[in-house]
């Protein structure tokens, strides 16, 4: 069940006894240095289906998204926001945008924390 707002939820309710799923920060750090932000967020979102395939879930069984950015500039959101859409799959689980501090000059731009169910 959603409480829905625009491309989020304000409150997301799990089904009845769910098995839940906490997923760690996954960031997309380059061997090579800093990704683009593009880059950087099929990474994520490719290590993020992978998890939750193994896990016994799927993008739709979200429950809470956590996105800790360094940007919140106009490109970040527009890229942002068309990389998520294409991960959720039409699911519009809570959500939160969370202001971080870059580490280095050539660090990550976005690290991404989830918690979901077991719906396989």
């Amino acid at each position: 069940m959603y409480f829905l707002v625009r491309t989020y939820s304000l409150a997301t309710i799990a089904p009845k006894n769910a098995q839940m799923i906490y997923v760690s920060g996954i960031n997309a750090y380059g061997k090579n240095g800093h990704l683009p932000l593009e880059e950087q967020l099929q990474t994520i979102f490719k290590k993020l289906n992978k998890i939750l395939k193994e896990a016994g879930s799927k993008p739709e069984c979200i429950t809470m998204i956590k996105q800790y950015t360094t940007r919140m500039d106009n490109e970040f959101f527009e890229i942002f926001l068309r990389e998520r859409d294409k991960f959720l799959k039409g699911a519009k689980p809570s959500s939160a945008l969370i202001p971080m501090a870059k580490p280095n000059k050539n660090s990550i731009d976005i690290e991404i924390e989830l918690v979901c169910y077991k719906c396989d």
